[in-house]
C-alpha cells in the first residue's frame, strides 16, 4: 500500500502543474475574435443575413457610407450596427396593434 501512495503522490505532483498551466492559458486567451473596423459587402451579407441589393440600397439612400479600396467595397461596422438598430426601433414603433371592439 505504501508503494501505491507514493505513486499517487508522484502522479499528482506531475499532473497538477500541467492542468494548472492549461487552465491559465485557456482563461487568458480572448474568447471572441476582435471586431473588424471595416467589413466587405460579402462579410456583411454573411454576418447580418442581408442581400447584396439591400446593402447597395442603403448606400443609395445614404444610410451606409461605402469605402472603396482596390476595387472592393467596404462598410464601417459601426454604421451597419447602428442602421440595424434604427431599423429595428422604427419597425417596432410603426407596428399597429389590433383594435379592440
Amino acid at each position: 500500500m505504501d508503494g501505491l501512495k507514493v505513486v499517487k503522490v508522484f502522479l499528482q505532483d506531475l499532473i497538477r502543474p500541467i492542468v494548472v498551466e492549461a487552465v491559465k492559458e485557456s482563461i487568458q486567451k480572448p474568447a471572441v475574435a476582435p471586431v473588424k473596423k471595416y467589413l466587405s459587402v460579402k462579410e456583411v451579407e454573411e454576418l447580418y443575413n442581408m442581400s447584396t441589393s439591400a446593402i447597395y440600397d442603403r448606400f443609395t439612400t445614404g444610410v451606409l457610407t461605402k469605402v472603396k479600396n482596390g476595387g472592393k467595397t467596404y462598410v464601417l461596422t459601426e454604421e451597419i450596427e447602428n442602421s440595424m438598430w434604427v431599423k429595428k426601433f422604427t419597425d417596432k414603433k410603426e407596428r399597429k396593434l389590433p383594435r379592440r371592439n
